[in-house]
């Protein structure tokens, strides 16, 4: 049984060990070495045989007889920060082939890819058409933050925070601002080491690089002028914590983020609080959408819909539709419940299909986008990345690959700089290729990269879903 986030193998586990006893073998990332020697031998040797875990427990040696991948759409699935870059999904599937066993992929708002597969009869489908105890799908309400000049919640969404039962309210990012400003000079504080501004981190009094960790005192002020004098602007998991606070200030309000829980089980504590029904308001950033199961949550929303489709790529409204479906199915497990997405485009065509449900009409229009341009599920994506500590000999590689491609009429984007150009003082570029052959062009391209010396490093990502 595979799960995208560490977050939800408490919850599934406990309920693994109602229904089948203590055989459960719990797999992630946040084990000891010696943890995780101990249950790799408890199921190698069968006294475990059900497997619960993130994306690498599929490579655990069990005996299976069929695999589980719960809310298969996500993201987390895919390894691509590190090598080796594989989904585990689709590593899943491949098990499950090789070993002539069945795999179920579960999800509410399957990817398009998976959906199109099964529409065309190449996975069975079975759609579920009722809620558990048959319990009505939220409501959905729409709040226009358009014209809004101050505050960060909207009147709507305080309105429905004073009721007396929980609440979920999704940020996507963390931190208390987003960027900090210098007043005097007017520029934004950056990472010495990454192309991309700090992050603001109240609670510490630290600016932070969310991508090589490094951080600073606020009170170093600006590198470029000296100045101390800084703005901050864009919303965070703490600053809407504040903000929630200083609303309602008798209310227990938790926030649940990776600054959060970072110490080793801080994480499943305070979700054991939030199912004994000890907090009100749970603040969080997309670890918390997904799967989790507490009746007592009545009311979930979504702060900016917008800061969802900030990845640019063609996944974006995939992305952000799945997000807000599934933030919606966190409220109201028992009975009725309520969801509110704030947003400053209240016309975006997509709010119709989220505010029926009616994820397959999404799907279906999107298919004939994606068909128009040869996106997936009609190819495959090839991502190939140079990665070197001097810019022009990385920009020289990626030009030399795509004149390599030119050569041979295969199709391609770019090269261009990556969305972020610079990670710890390595620049990146980029170019995409689009292939109905996967295999015979991952076999010219690991020649190319093989036999040709670079003075870069070049990383080859097939199936690509990340794009920064």
């Amino acid at each position: 049984m595979l799960v995208p986030e560490i977050t939800l193998t408490p919850q599934l586990e406990e309920r693994f060990v109602l229904r089948f006893g203590d055989i459960i073998s719990v797999f992630h990332s946040r084990l000891t070495p010696l943890q995780k020697f101990n249950r790799w031998l408890n199921v190698r040797t069968g006294r475990a045989p059900i497997v619960l875990g993130a994306r690498s427990a599929i490579f655990v040696p069990a005996k299976t007889g069929i695999i589980v991948v719960d809310e298969e759409q996500d993201s987390s699935y895919k390894q691509s920060d590190m090598m080796p870059h594989y989904n585990g999904r689709d590593i899943a599937i491949l098990r499950a082939k090789i070993e002539k066993i069945p795999v179920v992929l579960g999800s509410a708002t399957p990817s398009v890819s998976t959906y199109y597969n099964a529409k065309i009869g190449k996975f069975r489908f079975f759609k579920i058409e009722k809620r558990v105890k048959e319990t009505p799908l939220p409501k959905i309400y729409l709040a226009d933050l358009n014209g809004r000049r101050t505050g960060i919640i909207s009147e709507k969404l305080l309105a429905a925070l004073e009721q007396k039962s929980q609440s979920l309210i999704l940020v996507n990012r963390r931190g208390f601002a987003k960027n900090a400003v210098c007043l005097d000079c007017d520029s934004l504080i950056e990472c010495p080491n990454c192309s991309v501004t700090l992050c603001y981190h109240k609670k510490n009094g630290q600016l932070k690089c969310h991508w090589c960790g490094y951080k600073q005192k606020v009170d170093m002020g600006c590198r470029k002028c000296g100045s101390s004098n800084l703005r901050f602007i864009g919303t965070g998991t703490e600053r809407v914590e504040t903000c929630i606070k200083e609303a309602f200030p008798d209310k227990i309000i938790e926030r649940f983020d990776s600054d959060n829980t970072k110490k080793k089980g801080s994480y499943q504590k305070i979700l054991n609080r939030l199912k004994d029904g000890e907090i009100d308001i749970i603040i969080g950033t997309q670890m918390l959408a997904k799967g989790h199961d507490y009746p007592g949550i009545m009311l979930s929303a979504i702060l900016s819909y917008e800061s969802l489709l900030a990845g640019a790529d063609y996944l974006s409204s995939e992305n952000a539709i799945q997000l807000a479906l599934q933030v919606s199915g966190r409220a109201g497990r028992m009975s009725q419940g309520k969801s509110i997405i704030q947003t400053y485009n209240i016309h975006n065509p997509d709010f119709i299909d989220i505010i029926r449900h009616d994820y397959v009409s999404f799907c279906e229009k999107e298919l004939i986008i994606r068909k128009r341009h040869l996106y997936p599920p009609f190819s495959h994506l090839i991502r190939m990345i140079s990665i070197n500590p001097k810019q022009a000999e990385g920009k020289k590689d990626m030009q030399y690959i795509a004149s390599w491609l030119s050569d041979r009429n295969i199709e391609f984007l770019g090269p261009s700089e990556c969305l972020i150009s610079k990670i710890r003082n390595k620049f990146r570029s980029h170019l995409i290729i689009k292939t109905n052959n996967v295999k015979s062009s991952v076999r010219f391209l690991r020649n190319l990269v093989e036999n040709k010396k670079f003075d870069s490093r070049i990383v080859m990502d097939v199936d690509a879903i990340d794009f920064f």
